[in-house]
């Protein structure tokens, strides 16, 4: 008897080891593959991208259509990196409704079947990294589609009195007039009251909640289920992130992170930040964060984020806030710099990286191109909307734009800049780039005039002995009262050297 329980025992253990050691084995094979997956795009390549494009998988949206084909993709790829873009965003990247573009999730573990399937989805992956693009998912933890299976089966669960894990997911209540859910922190997540609200569900007989106004599979207007952020709700947000990290993508953009429902800063860092952050080289950004006037920094330093969109100088729903836009138009660099100073500048200082883009809209190209100079010179991350009528074409003055950027360790994301003095700071902007690393500085010049202009620069403190014109490679003498002639809307670079 004891002969067979040592026997028993022994098999036991063998059969154990083996099944832990398997177990070892595909995390390290998993752990490989992901790894093999992002190797071919730069380490830290957030912090000195020079722009990213953001794209859709789905038809019907405002947003321009990847094919994943693989040979249409493959020259729409081509093109996108000609045109200086070392990233793209992919929106709403989930199977989605008719919502704010696709974010209404119908089914958060495929992508739209009109497009392709998962395995496409990662080839476009594979393809993109072979080209040492970056890729970011873009989606929205904080609802879903009205016709999403799993919320008509809580509906349904929840009719028939099943406490199952889908019902948990949701919100429910007897009464319209019910007590609205709590807001833990009315600071950085409370979001706004404007569309909250209890829905009936004929067919949970039950209120949901809601926050935001969509629509249905038809096109009808709805109200969205707004997910709770339940124990059961963030064990699913878990699982979304490893799935999607998995095959093999470089971030993700989590939108109107600041809008979820009974949602905390720690159950962001253990269910979002932490997953994406413990994949390596990932990009991670909470969309709205900052751009309701609360402190960005806290996001970076305390949210486990590593980027925020530069609301600071200006947020897209509130009406002529943008001042550089404004600056353009008014012939005014009014406000610019103490924008810098309050946002970019401190969380640039805590390793944030600033975001800016991406629906911008000017109408003369002139001024267009002296938007986006002034983003890269800056250290931001330009992100550009590829709207669904435009062509996968070269901007070739676009394209030199991005690619100074690329060049240029001065204008990487970490960089800092000097302001300086010019004969008239109302008219014209100038200021020293200066590299994190100390490697390189550049003189920035900008003209918000519409008219051709004389710009004298105070160089007096600048150590160096040249300038190397960026535009032509012309090697200018120092001298402190730096003078250059600008086009209306005009800006010029120079390689401080010396």
């Amino acid at each position: 008897m004891k002969i067979q329980l040592f026997i028993l025992s022994l098999f036991i253990f063998i059969f154990s080891f083996n099944c832990l050691h398997g177990q070892i084995t595909n995390e390290k094979e998993t752990l490989a593959y992901r790894n093999s997956l992002r190797n071919q795009v730069p380490d830290k390549w957030y912090l000195t991208a020079p722009a990213m494009l953001r794209v859709t998988l789905k038809e019907g949206t405002h947003f321009k259509q990847l094919n994943l084909d693989s040979l249409v993709l493959n020259a729409q790829l081509d093109t996108i990196i000609k045109q200086g873009f070392t990233a793209i965003e992919i929106f709403a990247t989930p199977y989605g409704g008719k919502s704010f573009g696709g974010l209404d999730a119908i089914d958060r573990y495929k992508i739209d079947p009109a497009a392709g399937t998962m395995d496409d989805f990662k080839r476009l992956v594979r393809q993109a990294h072979r080209k040492k693009l970056a890729v970011i998912a873009f989606d929205n933890l904080g609802y879903s589609s009205i016709d999403a299976p799993l919320f008509l089966k809580a509906c349904d669960d929840i009719s028939k009195g099943i406490k199952s894990k889908e019902t948990k997911w949701f919100i429910w209540a007897d009464s319209i007039t019910a007590k609205p859910p709590m807001i833990p922190d009315t600071y950085y997540l409370g979001g706004s009251k404007k569309w909250e609200k209890w829905v009936y569900s004929p067919i949970a007989k039950k209120y949901y909640w809601s926050k935001w106004e969509g629509f249905d599979k038809d096109g009808k207007p709805c109200s969205l289920p707004q997910y709770d952020w339940s124990p059961e709700w963030q064990q699913e947000v878990k699982n979304l992130m490893h799935y999607w990290m998995n095959t093999g993508i470089d971030g993700m953009v989590v939108d109107a992170v600041n809008w979820y429902t009974n949602y905390t800063w720690q159950m962001g860092k253990e269910c979002i930040t932490d997953i994406i952050s413990s994949y390596g080289n990932t990009f991670i950004q909470p969309e709205g964060a900052g751009g309701f006037h609360e402190d960005p920094v806290s996001w970076i330093t305390d949210g486990g984020w590593n980027c925020v969109q530069d609301y600071g100088l200006g947020i897209w729903w509130e009406k002529e806030s943008n001042v550089v836009i404004n600056g353009i138009d008014n012939h005014s660099t009014t406000g610019i710099e103490e924008a810098l100073l309050k946002y970019h500048d401190r969380v640039v200082a805590e390793g944030g990286v600033l975001y800016m883009g991406a629906d911008i809209r000017i109408k003369e190209s002139q001024k267009y191109y002296q938007y986006v100079a002034f983003s890269i010179a800056t250290g931001h991350l330009y992100c550009k909307s590829l709207r669904s009528q435009e062509n996968y074409v070269v901007d070739t003055t676009l394209a030199t734009i991005l690619n100074l950027k690329k060049e240029h360790a001065a204008f990487e994301q970490l960089g800092k800049r000097q302001k300086l003095n010019t004969n008239d700071d109302r008219q014209f902007y100038a200021f020293i780039q200066k590299a994190n690393s100390n490697a390189e500085r550049i003189l920035c010049v900008f003209n918000f005039q519409a008219t051709e202009q004389q710009v004298t620069i105070d160089m007096s403190g600048v150590n160096t002995k040249f300038f190397l014109d960026l535009d032509n490679s012309q090697t200018l003498k120092y001298i402190k009262q730096f003078q250059i002639k600008l086009p209306a809307f005009g800006y010029r670079f120079y390689k401080i050297i010396q």
